[in-house]
C-alpha cells in the first residue's frame, strides 16, 4: 500500500521513483501523483492491449544485467544512484515508497520477496504451518546480530511486533498488516496488556498465532511494519536517522536535500558486494546530467527521454531498461462529499475522460493504459476487462440521471494534489479539460507538498472532493489493492467506498485457501468497484531506467523490495 508521486504525469525515478506510495510519514505503497517527485518506488506494466502507439516490452534490460554468480563481498564497491528524499526510516510508520525504499534496505523482518517474488526467508531461515493454516513456527538463523554487534533474537521480533501493534506509538499500518495475528487488534485498541497470538521462545525460535487462517500471511510479513529494530533506541527521538540496522545496509550519512549515504552491515547474515550506496537526491535534468557525465551508476528517466534512449541510436541506448511495475495511477474521489455520493456522478466523470488519450499524448505511451484496479501481470488481472470507457454520450446522460441533474446544479469542486509550482501534471491538465469539455464542469486545484498531502488525505477533514493518487503493491496478491483500497473498513480506503456487497466478496477472498476460487471471487469485486467508479483507473506503470555497464546483477522488481545487496561493480 504505498503511494507515490509523479511529475507531470511521468513516473517517478529510483530514489524519487515509484508512482505508488502509501504512507504518511509505502504499499501497496501510496502513490501521490502531484507536481514534485517525491518517490521511491513504482513502476508500470506491459505489452497487449495497451491503447497507446509505442509498445513497452514486457521487461527489457541489456544482456549483462542478466542473473549472474554474485561476488563475494568487495572491500571498495560504491554504487552511484539519485533517489528521492524519504519521510520517514521508522518501519513502524513507513507507508509510502519513497521512504520503504530505503527502509527494506536498512531493516529485515522474518521474511522477504525474492526476485520471481516468492516469499524466502530473511532473518528466519525455515517456518512451519501447521496443517489448518493458523500457527506458523519461524526458526531463526543462528548468530543472528544488528549491525553495532549486538545479538539479534526472537525476544526483538516480538518487541518490534508489539511496538509496531503499541497504541501509544501510534501506527497508521500496523492493523493492516498485522491485524490478523490473534489479539492484535485488542492490544492495538488498548484492550488487553500483550498479544496472545506471539510467543518467542528459545532465542531462535518465533511463534505466531492467526486469528483465522490467512492464505497471503506470510505476504504481509513482507512489509516493514514488522521488521525488526533495536529495542535500545526505538523509542528515542529521530532514533531512525542513526539506527542499529537489522538489514543489509546501515545508514552513515542523511542530508536533506543533499544526500543519503548507505554502508554494508557487515553483521548482516547475507552481506552485501558492494560497501556503499550513494545516493544524489535529485531528479530529471539534473540527474541525466550526472549519469551522462559519469556521477552516478543508476537513474531513472521519464517524459522524452524514455524515446531518447529507447527508440534511437543514443550511444546510451545500451544502457536503457523497462520493467513493469506492479503500480496504478488514478484520480480519487471522496464519496462522502457531495458531489461523487452520487454514482452517477462519478461514472460520469469516468466516462468524460479519455484515458487512452491521456496515456497516449500526455505520458507519451511511456506506461500503460489501465483497463481496471489490478496492474498487467499481477494475479488477477484480466486483460479483456473493458471498464467503463470514453463515451462523452453516455458522460452526459449519466450526469442527467443523478441526483443533480445538470452541471449547474453541483456544488464547488476542489481537487487536490501533491507538488507546488504553476503547472499541473499532463495528466490531470488533461483530465480537467476533457470533464470542463464533455460535461461544462470546472474544477478548482490546490496543491500541497507530500506530507500536507497525506495528511489532508488521510486526516479527518475530508473537505477534498477529487484527488490525484497511485498505489504500488506491497506483495503479489489481489488483497493488496482491491481489500486494501476499496473494503468499507481499511484504513487505505482513501475514496471512503463502501459497498457491502463488495465487502462481503473481499472477506471471503480472505478466508478461502483455494488460489482458484479466491481470484474467481476477486474477479466478482474488481467488476463492482469498476462499475461503482470510487476512482478512475488511468495508467499502469512503467520504471525506464538507466544502467551503467559497470553495474552488475541489477533488476528492477515490480514492487518495493530489497535489491541493493545483489548488486556488484566491475571495471
Amino acid at each position: 500500500m504505498k503511494r507515490a508521486a509523479t511529475v507531470n504525469g511521468a513516473s517517478s525515478p529510483i530514489g524519487l521513483l515509484r508512482r505508488l506510495i502509501s504512507s504518511r510519514a509505502l504499499g501497496g505503497f501510496i502513490a501521490a501523483i502531484g507536481l514534485a517527485l517525491v518517490v521511491g518506488c513504482n513502476g508500470g506494466p506491459g505489452p497487449s492491449g495497451r491503447g497507446v502507439d509505442a509498445p513497452v516490452a514486457l521487461f527489457s534490460a541489456p544482456a549483462r544485467l542478466q542473473a549472474q554468480q554474485v561476488p563475494d563481498a568487495a572491500p571498495a564497491q560504491v554504487l552511484r544512484i539519485a533517489g528521492s528524499q524519504p519521510i520517514t526510516l521508522d518501519p513502524a510508520f513507513v507507508r509510502d515508497t519513497g521512504s520503504a525504499q530505503y527502509a527494506v534496505e536498512l531493516f529485515s523482518g522474518l521474511v522477504k520477496l525474492d526476485s520471481d517474488l516468492n516469499v524466502v526467508g530473511d532473518l528466519a531461515e525455515s517456518w512451519e504451518v501447521t496443517g489448518d493454516g493458523s500457527v506458523y513456527t519461524f526458526s531463526l538463523r543462528p548468530s543472528l546480530r544488528f549491525a553495532d554487534g549486538k545479538a539479534l533474537t526472537a525476544d526483538d521480533v516480538a518487541y518490534s511486533i508489539n511496538r509496531a501493534l503499541d497504541p501509544r506509538t501510534e501506527s497508521e499500518t500496523a492493523l493492516t498488516y498485522l491485524g490478523d495475528i490473534e489479539g492484535a487488534g485488542d492490544f492495538a485498541r488498548g484492550s488487553t496488556g500483550s498479544i496472545v497470538g506471539i510467543r518467542s521462545g528459545a532465542s531462535a525460535s518465533f511463534e505466531i498465532r492467526l486469528e483465522r487462517p490467512v492464505a497471503f500471511f506470510l505476504y504481509k510479513l513482507t512489509y516493514p511494519v514488522s521488521f525488526v529494530v533495536d529495542s535500545a533506541e526505538a523509542d528515542g527521538d529521530g532514533w531512525y536517522r542513526s539506527p542499529n540496522s537489522s538489514g543489509p545496509f546501515t545508514l552513515a550519512r542523511w542530508i536533506t536535500g543533499d544526500e543519503i549515504v548507505l554502508v554494508r552491515n557487515e553483521n548482516y547474515h547475507s552481506p552485501a558486494a558492494i560497501s556503499q550506496v550513494r545516493i544524489a537526491l535529485i531528479g530529471g535534468s539534473e540527474a541525466l546530467l550526472r549519469y551522462e557525465t559519469g556521477a552516478v551508476d543508476i537513474i531513472d528517466i521519464g517524459g522524452g527521454n524514455v524515446e531518447r534512449f529507447r527508440d534511437s541510436n543514443d550511444p546510451l541506448r545500451a544502457d536503457y531498461m523497462n520493467a513493469p511495475q506492479f503500480s496504478l495511477f488514478y484520480l480519487g474521489f471522496n464519496t462522502e462529499e457531495p458531489p461523487f455520493d452520487d454514482v452517477h456522478v462519478r461514472r460520469a466523470f469516468a466516462k468524460a475522460i479519455d484515458v487512452e488519450k491521456i496515456v497516449r499524448v500526455s505520458l507519451r505511451g511511456n506506461d500503460a493504459v489501465a483497463n481496471g484496479i489490478l496492474p498487467e501481470n499481477f494475479p488477477g488481472h484480466d486483460p479483456a476487462r473493458a471498464g467503463l470507457g470514453y463515451d462523452p454520450v453516455d458522460a452526459r446522460a449519466e450526469l442527467a440521471s443523478s441526483s443533480y441533474g445538470s452541471a449547474d446544479a453541483l456544488p464547488d469542486i476542489r481537487m487536490l494534489i501533491s507538488g507546488s509550482g504553476l503547472l499541473l501534471p499532463a495528466h490531470v491538465e488533461a483530465a480537467l479539460f476533457l470533464i470542463k469539455e464533455n460535461l461544462g464542469i470546472d474544477i478548482a486545484v490546490q496543491t500541497t507538498d507530500w506530507a500536507d498531502f497525506l495528511d489532508e488525505l488521510y486526516g479527518p477533514s475530508g473537505e477534498f472532493q477529487i484527488f490525484s493518487l497511485g498505489w504500488s503493491a506491497d506483495y503479489p496478491d489481489p488483497h493488496n489493492f482491491l481489500d486494501l483500497m476499496f473494503h468499507s473498513e481499511s484504513a487505505e480506503n482513501v475514496s471512503n467506498y463502501s459497498n457491502q456487497r463488495v465487502d462481503e466478496l473481499l472477506v471471503s477472498a480472505r478466508e478461502e485457501m483455494d488460489p482458484a476460487a479466491r481470484l474467481e471471487l476477486y474477479e466478482g469485486a474488481e467488476t463492482m468497484i469498476v462499475n461503482d467508479a470510487p476512482i478512475i483507473p488511468i495508467w499502469f506503470s512503467v520504471d525506464h531506467v538507466l544502467v551503467r555497464p559497470t553495474v552488475r546483477g541489477f533488476s528492477r522488481p515490480p514492487s518495493i523490495q530489497e535489491w541493493m545487496s545483489s548488486v556488484w561493480i566491475t571495471d
